[in-house]
């Protein structure tokens, strides 16, 4: 009997760790997939900028959007460069794809895309280099346990961004 309760209860013990693994992972992927979410439209804001400059119809609203573009949250550098052969009469009508590149020795990630004419010709390229820190700000925090509530606060209202002000004052702050 003691050697049936024993098997037993290996076999649950077994059986519960299995599924608490599997419940964990699960809950690690689905931090990592809202963390990348994050990331992706953190990403987004400057290659609409980009797309913009595209779309200007003039000079001065092609520098406006420029200058959108470096007013950015977590934008280094915004460069732009035309080819050696463009003509006076060229004008750009769209944007290639835009591509990331890692910049060596920098932490930051490069958007980079072509200026097209009516032709699809290159007539000149344009990147932005946005921070590293800037797309992992919070990232941490996303991808730990939740915050423990302080003494007599509980439950997910505590954590909502519906909580009262009075309980967000109560809230530990996290340490960068």
């Amino acid at each position: 009997m003691s050697l049936f309760l024993g098997a037993s209860g290996l076999i649950g013990y077994n059986f519960i760790r299995d599924s608490l693994v599997k419940e964990w992972q699960q809950i690690a992927i689905l931090r990592m997939e809202r963390a990348a979410h994050q990331m992706d439209m953190r990403l987004h804001l400057p290659m609409q900028w980009m797309e913009a400059v595209a779309k200007a119809k003039n000079a001065e609203i092609q520098d406006w959007t420029l200058q959108q573009l470096k007013g950015e949250d977590g934008i280094e550098g915004v460069y732009l460069t035309w080819g050696k052969r463009v003509p006076v009469s060229a004008k750009v009508e769209k944007i290639s794809a835009i591509e990331y590149f890692y910049p060596p020795g920098q932490e930051t990630v490069g958007l980079r895309g072509e200026l097209l004419d009516a032709a699809n010709q290159p007539l000149g390229r344009l990147e932005a280099l946005v921070s590293y820190k800037y797309l992992m700000k919070d990232m941490s925090m996303r991808l730990r346990a939740p915050n423990k509530c302080p003494p007599g606060v509980r439950g997910w209202m505590a954590h909502s961004p519906m909580a009262p002000a009075f309980l967000k004052e109560r809230m530990p702050q996290e340490v960068a």
